[in-house]
């Protein structure tokens, strides 16, 4: 394999301006100028898996979601010192445990159904009918 003649200075542009470029957003975002939206991503560089790279290979190669300290969202800050702003974690949670048992109650159903049509391959292994059951309150549209 060969190797190509790039820095990672040379790659940060793709992931930045060159990305906003290629939605057509390059005049709203993509770089730190004025009058742009300021969306902005501060990594934490002293997280030890930063520690011995140098700046932009740290970002390019090495930075992963859990190195985000602060992040901001046309100047608003959506993210502070590795903590969602204005999230509460607990109601979310339970949006999504409710979110998910219904997809699973909704999967279910549906796979029952498509296993009584005639169209369906018979062989295909499946679990018997009523060894899951989903929680009868799902049955109703959530919110509704």
């Amino acid at each position: 394999m060969r190797a190509l003649p790039l820095s990672t200075r040379d790659v940060l542009p793709y992931v930045t301006i060159h990305a906003a470029a290629s939605l057509g957003l390059d005049h709203q975002i993509g770089s730190i100028t004025p009058g742009k939206q300021a969306d902005l991503v501060l990594i934490e560089t002293e997280d030890l898996s930063l520690l011995a790279c140098e700046p932009t290979a740290a970002l390019v190669q090495a930075a992963h979601p859990g190195n985000v300290h602060t992040v901001l969202v046309a100047g608003r800050v959506v993210k502070r010192r590795r903590m969602l702003v204005g999230v509460h974690l607990s109601g979310l949670r339970q949006e999504v445990h409710t979110a998910n048992r219904r997809t699973l109650y909704e999967t279910s159903h549906h796979a029952i159904t498509l296993a009584s049509s005639t169209n369906v391959d018979k062989s295909v292994s499946r679990p018997p009918l009523g060894a899951w059951r989903a929680d009868p309150a799902l049955r109703e549209p959530v919110g509704g």
